[in-house]
């Protein structure tokens, strides 16, 4: 389930650090928490065509590893790919999208289709599993890009940079900082 391109995680994880870690002070002030104290960690995978990079806080890093290493999704109810799956949002034909500052109970947060490209802040997903467990996940920051259909040559790297700039518009713009998700959709 993890992108075999280590290097596009790398060059991922350094324009991240590039405009937003290591960015101005305006723009670091209003990141998310475990962004602003550097306690988070990366995560690069792909659900079928679409690439997700997802920040989060280096808290549930174990047990999302071990969701990987079992061959499960990541972050479950953060996204799906089917269609059919019911979900809060459906995403397809569209750039630049953003969702900030919401919580999916019992859903899937998005449903994501072709020709998209989306940045979500502050996600919170709170499920309960099969076994009637809770999982609580709060997405700090996560990129999604879907390639066009039968389209095999896509810059992700570029579609990041592009996020990054609306990202830190978006940030700048806001007096507080963007941070924990909690409007209910």
């Amino acid at each position: 389930m993890l992108l075999q391109g280590l290097e596009l995680k790398r060059a991922i994880d350094e324009l991240v650090a590039e405009r937003l870690i290591n960015s101005s002070k305006t723009v670091r002030k209003k990141l998310p928490k475990n962004l602003k104290s550097g306690n988070y960690f990366s995560l690069l995978y792909k659900d079928g065509a679409v690439l997700v990079y997802v920040l989060l806080g280096k808290d549930i890093e174990p047990e999302v590893r071990a969701r990987v290493k079992a061959g499960q999704p990541p972050i479950p109810g953060l996204i799906t790919t089917d269609p059919g799956t019911p979900a809060a949002i459906r995403l397809e034909n569209g750039y630049l999208n953003q969702l900030s500052e919401s919580t999916f109970t019992a859903i899937h947060a998005v449903s994501v289709g072709s020709k998209t490209n989306a940045q979500l802040t502050g996600i919170t997903i709170d499920l309960n599993n099969v076994e009637g467990v809770n999982q609580k996940y709060i997405v700090d920051l996560c990129f999604i890009i879907s390639p066009e259909k039968n389209k095999h040559v896509f810059d992700p790297l570029e579609q990041v940079s592009d996020l990054l700039v609306q990202y830190t518009s978006f940030i700048s713009a806001h007096k507080k900082s963007v941070s924990s998700g909690d409007a209910n959709v």
